[in-house]
């Protein structure tokens, strides 16, 4: 049966294997599960195959116990799993934010201490931290909740004990991940995971979470279920797995080893983060609560904002601003007008939203929207609902130029939008 073991660890309880766990029992038993008595592979290869990383043979869930398969799975994303440091913090990197101004310590020492307790948690960005290889040259994936201060250094430890110093390249803030690039030195390739493409992913299937952000070699795992796809107007997978400061950064991998996306700590509310709370760690609260998100990294989506990332870009979420509600009229009524007071000559009302207010000198002005406008796509998708124009708009960042169908006395107008940074 599994031990609980007491740690006092700052992402809650630990758990340890004991005598072999049936793979039945697992959800009975909710546990995390930990991998301190398995050695991991501490060499990285000389290179990723083809396919990614040489995997092991995995054993097959019909004719061994389930932590047979974790360990497998685990041996098999190791070498990519890295360990991050940061040093000299001078302030947090939403210089915006109530309460969050630069550090004026001498020497560039740490700035002020976040605005509200963070849950018990121990402080973002502090402490060892996970992140992830995504290419042979040295660029490294991790989540933002572990930048949310601007440190002066950052180091990057392999799984073999070779150290990198890195920097920062770029942060997604839409969706809790940023980018680091180390210095690969010339003939070494480092150990690059396989990518899932997230349309082949089921509700139910076995989830892995790892990280090293306990401050060990060897990475604690979570394992539970994929709960839920498609989550936070489609950036996210849910899972049920602990999800946690210990493993924000570090990937969710399938039970063969293969890369379901990065764990982060994004809202189910989706949401800006409230007042007090830094921007980035909105999900926090929801930490080992068996609501968990990971970002994929696979797919026309991951490959478009990487590339921003990789050119340096901080994404910030986009705003159009205007006031809209969906266009419920019947067909041939106006809106707002019943069938009694409709003019004989009122156009049909196709269904979209309709532009109650514009904001003056917002994006949406500075594109020609009007007031009485009904959007009717948005990016050639449709927007009927504000959550179609929500899940739409979340693949999209600030400073994207993004067409728009618009229906004005009768007519269709084809426009485009520049989204302009959310407040």
């Amino acid at each position: 049966m599994i031990r609980n073991r007491s740690s006092g660890c700052r992402a809650g309880r630990r758990w340890r294997w004991g005598a072999k766990l049936p793979y039945r029992g697992l959800i009975g038993a909710a546990c995390l599960l930990g991998i301190g008595s398995l050695t991991l592979a501490q060499t990285a290869p000389a290179g990723p195959s083809a396919r990614g990383l040489a995997r092991p043979e995995i054993p097959s869930m019909l004719d061994s116990d389930l932590p047979a398969v974790v360990r497998a799975a685990a041996q098999v994303i190791r070498p990519s799993v890295v360990t991050i440091e940061t040093f000299g913090d001078i302030g947090f990197a939403d210089p915006t934010a109530p309460g969050n101004t630069p550090g004026n310590a001498p020497g560039g020492g740490r700035g002020p201490r976040s605005p509200q307790p963070m849950l018990g948690l121990a402080e973002p960005g502090a402490g060892p931290c996970t992140g992830l290889i995504i290419s042979p040259d040295g660029y490294i994936i991790t989540s933002t909740y572990n930048f949310l201060r601007r440190p002066q250094v950052i180091t990057i430890t392999l799984a073999d004990g070779t150290q990198y110093v890195a920097h920062l390249l770029g942060r997604d803030d839409t969706r809790g991940v940023c980018l680091l690039k180390i210095n690969v030195p010339a003939g070494r390739e480092l150990a690059v995971p396989t990518l899932v493409d997230p349309a082949d992913l089921k509700v139910g299937q076995w989830a892995i979470a790892l990280g090293v952000g306990y401050g060990t070699a060897t990475p604690a795992v979570s394992v539970r279920i994929i709960s839920g796809l498609k989550r936070i107007f489609g950036r996210a997978v849910q899972t049920d797995a602990r999800i946690s400061p210990a493993n924000y950064g570090g990937p969710l991998i399938d039970i063969e080893g293969r890369v379901i996306g990065i764990c982060v700590p994004l809202s189910p509310q989706a949401g800006p983060a409230p007042p007090g709370m830094l921007a980035g760690a909105a999900g926090v609260g929801w930490y080992d609560s068996g609501v968990g998100f990971a970002v994929p990294l696979a797919g026309a989506d991951a490959a478009r904002w990487f590339d921003k990332l990789k050119a340096g870009q901080d994404l910030r979420p986009g705003r159009m601003g205007v006031l809209v509600s969906p266009s419920a009229a019947e067909p041939g009524e106006m809106p707002g007008a019943g069938p009694a007071t409709r003019p004989a000559s009122a156009h049909p009302v196709p269904a979209g939203l309709i532009i109650r207010q514009v904001q003056p000198g917002s994006a949406a002005a500075k594109a020609g929207l009007q007031p009485g406008d009904i959007m009717t796509a948005v990016a050639g998708r449709p927007a009927a609902s504000l959550a179609e124009l929500k899940t739409v708009l979340a693949h999209y960042v600030a400073g994207d130029t993004i067409p728009l169908t618009v229906r004005r006395g009768g007519k269709n107008l084809s426009l485009s939008i520049t989204l302009e940074p959310a407040e």
